[in-house]
């Protein structure tokens, strides 16, 4: 025989359970980054430049002339462990970092709808000659790839709960600046997860996934227009001799026949 437990044992037990999940916060979202931030003048931008929160400016005043199709190298500076800084104090304790495989696919596809960006190459630490270098020497190393765009780009200061990402787009054969960019996200970018997504993948309210998903279109965006801005350099010429009617010394041009001196078999 089967004994149970008076019922109203049962329903204290339903009770307490039904209170233990109302009891229940929802687990907060990511929490976004915090730590060193990037200035302007560790890019080695001096002048003010107005840019938007989440968006770019261009810094050259006219078009390029042959610079596409190239590739588009890409660094980013991370806080240096040790606090330490270059020689010539160019980065104040940031040094070049080694993007992780995840973020590497998504700047392998950034330009994947721009023809003109033969490729993307993703500098690390090895790249350089220490990971301390200074802007030049990430430009150095770009052009060793053969790239003619560097992308540098990290933290930079943002308001609560939001993360904020800057970068610098330079041209590598004259190391001038090209463009500036900037991304911010918050919890107003926050979206309901689809319907296929693991129950533990936050993306969709990680703030520090979300700015860097906004990088990436403001450096689409921005390497298109560069793209429309090139004047492309023409690689061949026009051959003399097409449409001529006179020889050199205004000599009437006659038809020249090649025979062969030797019978052609199969």
């Amino acid at each position: 025989m089967c004994r149970r437990g008076p019922r109203w044992a049962w329903g204290l037990a339903g009770l307490a359970s039904g209170l233990m999940v109302a009891c229940q916060k929802p687990e907060p979202p990511p929490a976004a980054y915090f730590g060193s931030t990037l200035v302007r003048a560790d890019l080695g931008i001096s002048d003010p430049v107005s840019c938007p929160v989440t968006g770019y400016v261009l810094l050259e005043e006219s078009g390029s002339q042959g610079r596409f199709p190239t590739a588009l190298a890409v660094a980013e500076l991370v806080p240096a462990q040790d606090d330490s800084a270059a020689a010539d104090g160019s980065f104040r304790g940031w040094r070049i970092g080694t993007v992780k495989p995840e973020q590497a696919t998504y700047w392998n596809s950034v330009c994947d709808t721009v023809p003109d960006v033969r490729e993307v190459v993703i500098l690390d630490e090895i790249s350089v000659d220490k990971p301390t270098s200074s802007v030049a020497d990430i430009i150095a190393a770009a052009r060793k790839a053969d790239a003619r765009l560097c992308l540098i780009w990290g933290p930079t200061h943002a308001g609560p709960l939001h993360a904020a990402l800057v970068g610098l787009i330079v041209d590598v054969e004259r190391s001038q600046p090209v463009a500036l960019l900037q991304a911010d996200a918050g919890p107003e970018d926050f979206k309901k997860p689809p319907p296929d997504r693991f129950e533990n993948d936050r993306r969709h309210e990680d703030v520090n996934y979300l700015v860097a998903r906004k990088l990436d279109l403001q450096v689409k965006t921005c390497v298109a227009e560069l793209v429309r801005r090139d004047e492309r350099v023409a690689t061949t010429q026009p051959s003399p001799w097409r449409g001529a009617t006179t020889l050199p010394g205004d000599q009437p041009a006659v038809p020249v026949y090649i025979v062969p001196n030797r019978p052609i078999g199969y």
